[in-house]
């Protein structure tokens, strides 16, 4: 199973993260995630970072790419920490920072 982003880019709010997120029970199990292309702010990092902490083992895959456009610098870098840190426990093949 995949958790995929897609669409339009935008600029994600907590209340956004959450309707986006909706529709994936917790505890999913996913081998790939994409949360590319979109914009996200502190509150929203937090929101996915909670759901990202209940996928089990088995998520191979990270593309973050462009994920913190146009946010200021002390905000995308937390905003980059808590996702990251909400992942820590996987062992990953393929992780995609670029254009952040």
């Amino acid at each position: 199973m995949e958790l995929v982003l897609s669409g339009d880019r935008e600029f994600v709010d907590a209340a956004r993260a959450t309707a986006l997120l909706a529709s994936y029970p917790h505890f999913s199990s996913f081998t790939r995630i994409s949360l590319r292309n979109k914009s996200y702010s502190l509150e929203a990092a937090q929101v996915f970072a909670t759901f990202l902490k209940t996928i089990p083992a088995g998520l191979v895959v990270a593309d973050l790419a462009d994920m913190i456009a146009g946010r200021p610098e002390d905000e995308a870098l937390l905003v980059l920490e808590h996702v990251c840190q909400s992942l820590s426990s996987h062992a990953f093949v393929e992780v995609d920072l670029s254009d952040n």
